[in-house]
């Protein structure tokens, strides 16, 4: 007969974990360990925390700051994926119930496996020119549509996400993929393929937050590393925290620290888009015055120029006909007379013609000089199709910004003036 609940006996948490603790206690008081080096970080207090793992497995391990100065190896020397051997204890943290390797002995093995398969592939793939600088693609200067691939329900999806909105009005595809396990890369690569095939995807982002070492190899998987070098769109690897460095980074078109420099460095910022377009314009209003003001004292020196050549014709006109009075009169005496008097009466006809030849090829520079004046001035502009736009103080409109729906402005055509009333305001750009 089962024996009643109420009569088993019942232990509480801390005391299944002290048992626990004297069992380990007991049983791995010494143990030798060998493994490789994974998660590797020294603490401000001195004591220096790690994982070892044999690619199957993971042990926590820990190096405290009394212990680190006996060590043959210097514990702040460490690096991920050292090979180590090392002497120490199992014990038990308690409060939570999680065990590690104390460690008061240790030697060097070299690189690990782990890593050593890392910086062979690294350099297979750089012996076939998947990290060329010359494979790389500027990024697009203003995106409509930003691919992330990435994981679907992450901070780091979300931080993008909010930080390429806040920047700049554009569209968001998001390939939620997973980052770790051995799916991951699977997946990745897929996400990357799909969004690069999408025609309105301008630029992608691949990666994840921070995590552990052995979290981040996907992103050194040689699938990943591949479809990021052979991806046409550009794209920018974003993965983990500033110090790492998983080998898509080396096949992206850009490398981002974190996500969140991903979302700052692919899309500008509005804002100072937004003053410069503003001070483009501000500066083609002035251009645009300057001209029209250069344009005015050329038809005013035209006009002067006309008036002046007019003048000095007549004015040359007006001298020879007192030169030839003066010499009609200097030849006058009564012997004479009838002579002069009948070449007089030859030269006349001849003088009355090369005036009117004269004052005809005068005429018709004089209205050539007025075509030209008329076709350089604004009226000519206008019986061309142009109009000058006023408002409602006559003050001229130059740019579609200066009106606002509603606005009571006047159109001076060539033959008159309308009124108009403002219904739709698009400003180019």
């Amino acid at each position: 007969m089962p024996q009643s609940l109420d009569l088993m006996p019942v232990s509480t948490v801390s005391e299944i974990t002290a048992q626990i603790k004297g069992v380990l206690d007991a049983e791995f008081g010494s143990v030798w360990v060998t493994g490789e080096v994974i998660n590797c970080k020294p603490a401000s207090s001195g004591h220096v925390y790690f994982t070892l793992t044999d690619g199957k497995a993971t042990m926590s391990a820990v190096v405290f700051r009394y212990q680190a100065r006996f060590l043959l190896v210097s514990p702040y020397s460490l690096k991920n994926g050292d090979r180590i051997t090392c002497h120490g204890r199992i014990d038990l943290y308690e409060p939570h119930g999680a065990y590690k390797l104390v460690i008061d002995q240790m030697k060097s093995d070299g690189l690990g496996d782990m890593l050593q398969r890392l910086e062979e592939l690294k350099r297979r793939l750089a012996d076939e020119g998947l990290f060329e600088a010359s494979r790389k693609v500027p990024l697009p200067r203003y995106p409509r549509c930003v691919g992330l691939v990435t994981g679907g329900n992450s901070a780091a999806v979300e931080d993008m996400k909010r930080i390429l909105l806040e920047r700049w009005p554009c569209h968001i595809k998001v390939y939620p993929a997973l980052v770790q396990g051995e799916q991951a890369p699977a997946e990745i690569v897929r996400g990357i393929r799909l969004l690069d095939q999408d025609p309105e995807v301008e630029v992608i982002i691949v990666g994840r937050g921070g995590g552990a070492f052995e979290e981040l190899l996907a992103f050194s998987d040689e699938r990943v590393v591949r479809a990021v070098a052979a991806c046409e769109t550009p794209i920018v690897s974003a993965v983990g925290h500033e110090v790492d460095t998983p080998l898509c980074d080396h096949a992206a078109d850009l490398r981002a620290p974190t996500p969140t420099a991903a979302a700052q460095t692919v899309v500008p910022d509005g804002v100072e888009v937004g003053q410069g377009l503003k001070g483009s314009m501000e500066m083609m209003s002035i251009l645009l015055e300057r001209y029209l003001s250069r344009l005015d004292e050329g038809l005013d020196n035209v006009g002067r120029t006309l008036d002046s050549a007019v003048d000095r014709h007549l004015e040359s006109a007006q001298r020879r006909l007192t030169g030839l009075d003066g010499a009609m009169a200097a030849v006058h005496p009564a012997r004479r007379l009838e002579v002069n008097m009948a070449k007089v009466s030859t030269l006349a006809p001849r003088l009355d013609a090369a005036m009117a030849n004269v004052l005809s090829m005068q005429k018709a520079r004089l209205a050539r000089l007025g075509d030209l004046l008329d076709s350089l001035g604004p009226k000519s502009a206008m019986e061309r199709g142009y109009c000058l736009l006023r408002d409602a103080k006559g003050a001229p409109v130059l740019r579609a910004g200066q009106a606002s729906v509603d606005d009571r402005l006047c159109v001076v055509m060539a033959d008159g003036e309308l009124g108009v009333t403002v219904e739709r305001v698009e400003v180019a750009g």
